[in-house]
């Protein structure tokens, strides 16, 4: 029914964004420096 899981490198303009990505999947790494 599903098909196979990607990857994908996200970059950010603010970390805050990142809590709202998390409910569309896992997020394995997040960079404070780089913002990515």
């Amino acid at each position: 029914m599903f098909g196979q899981r990607q990857s994908m490198i996200v970059y950010l303009h603010s970390l805050k964004h990142a809590k709202i990505l998390r409910k569309y999947g896992n997020i394995h790494y997040i960079s404070k420096r780089l913002k990515y």
